[in-house]
């Protein structure tokens, strides 16, 4: 029988197979015993000095965390936040090595935040560490170069025509969203770019490895394979995908996107979200301290499985990165009603809503309304807001509140409710309380009559 030689570039769970010359190869015997020394069973021959250093040349790579095994969340998405100093959520970052195995204890996790008070660092045990979020200063943009949105100004409707909703303090609807383009920065929808509710958070670990896809199936990265080029870190503030920081004079700083293909809008990717306002105080790490953000990686991959440096690759580590964006939410409601029967209503007129001067009324006898609920920044009430409907006049069919979820997503909570008139003609006091975790209460009243 032929000899064979099998090289195992990567160091399975329990077992502890490196290069190994074999007849025949019937499995492997427990890992290294810890002198360095490894061995197989089957006719086969051993070899020492570690479990890579026959295949790599350098140390182990075992544990080293990957930017695929990277998770970064929050312990709730929507605290309660704009009106609460010290309010607590752990935010955990999580890894896993190139097999998506553990790593060992010890790794250094650093963290930014928009808003608020971040722990500045932590270290790993079993794979995870965490810091706390605290709410509180800053909440609002240092400068003046940007407006800061809330309910009561401009709402624009899809077609970008001004509404007369700021009138009425009614949540602004997010059906004006659109998507980005080349040469056209997307909007969000609502109010448009909303900044002082939503906090980016991001999270970094130095001489990380960068993912790759292992196409010939040696464990090893070769020239060829495809891989992900990781970019220095930013803070993303707007969260359209691109570093947009400015200098006091308004000019675009170092290695920023801006609005235009010429200036670089997206810099590797037309499809990708496009400057926005709001990301003129993002700010970077620079990792190779040229002064200037470098939002490419640098075109080879950087891991400990580099089959052979120098050829596409190399066994240095890169800093690898995640954020996400925790949504602070304000305590008191802003609160819209509508009667969804009868004529279809537009919610981007004033007058599809009921206000405080106007009579609810049903459409026969029964109607179905809809409830509108956000902050006064247009955003979810924190998670666990509880929306609760009552009348004194009619009966509610069927459940007489609503939950707020948690979620940092863009937009607000609606509610939808039953009434049914009583046989009598008559009238009342209808009712919405909305109650934040805090005990924070928003009570919104008409007068419902049939």
């Amino acid at each position: 029988m032929g000899i064979e030689k099998l090289v195992f570039a990567r160091q399975a769970k329990g077992l502890a197979c490196s290069l190994v010359v074999v007849a025949l190869l019937s499995g492997c015997d427990a890992a290294d015993d810890g002198t360095g020394t490894s061995s197989s069973t089957g006719d086969a021959t051993s070899t020492s000095g570690g479990s890579t250093d026959a295949v790599t040349g350098s140390g182990s790579f075992e544990g080293t965390p990957d930017i695929n095994s990277f998770s970064l969340a929050p312990e709730m998405l929507s605290p309660e936040g704009f009106s609460i100093n010290g309010g607590v959520t752990p935010v955990t970052a999580q890894f896993g090595d190139d097999l998506n195995s553990q790593i060992p204890d010890g790794t250094e996790v650093f963290f930014m935040a928009e808003y608020g008070v971040i722990g500045d660092s932590c270290t790993t045990t079993g794979s995870r560490c965490s810091v706390d979020w605290l709410s509180g200063e800053p909440r609002t943009l240092p400068f003046s170069d940007t407006s800061e949105k809330q309910v009561g100004d401009e709402c624009l409707n899809a077609a970008g025509v001004a509404s007369d909703l700021p009138g009425i303090q009614v949540p602004c609807p997010y059906a004006n969203a659109i998507a980005s383009t080349a040469t056209v920065a997307g909007n969000y929808g609502g109010l448009g770019q909303v900044y002082q509710n939503r906090v980016s958070i991001m999270a970094w670990v130095e001489d990380g490895a960068e993912t790759f896809f292992d196409a010939n199936g040696d464990g090893l990265f070769n020239d060829g394979e495809k891989f992900i080029d990781v970019g220095e870190p930013f803070i993303d503030h707007n969260e359209d995908g691109v570093y947009g920081a400015r200098l006091a004079d308004g000019s675009i700083a170092d290695g920023a996107a801006s609005i235009g293909v010429e200036e670089g809008l997206c810099y590797d990717d037309d499809a990708r979200y496009c400057f926005q306002q709001g990301g003129e105080n993002e700010t970077y790490v620079d990792i190779d301290k040229d002064g200037q953000f470098d939002p490419l990686g640098n075109g080879i991959y950087n891991g400990p499985l580099c089959a052979i440096e120098g050829d596409g690759c190399t066994k240095s580590g890169v800093t690898i990165f995640k954020q996400f964006t925790l949504l602070q939410a304000g305590s008191f409601a802003k609160v819209g009603i509508v009667n969804l029967d009868g004529v279809a209503k537009d919610l981007y007129q004033a007058s599809s809503y009921v206000t405080p001067s106007d009579l609810m009324t049903f459409v026969g006898d029964s109607s179905v309304f809809a409830i509108y609920v956000s902050d006064f920044r247009n955003g979810f009430m924190p998670g666990g807001t509880t929306i609760e409907f009552e009348t004194s006049y009619g009966d509610i069919v069927g459940d007489d509140d609503c939950t707020v979820l948690e979620t940092s997503a863009l937009g607000y909570t609606s509610c939808l409710i039953r009434i049914d008139a009583e046989s009598d003609t008559g009238s009342g006091v209808f009712s919405v309380t909305v109650t934040t975790p805090d005990n924070k209460e928003t009570v919104a009243t008409r007068i419902i009559a049939d």
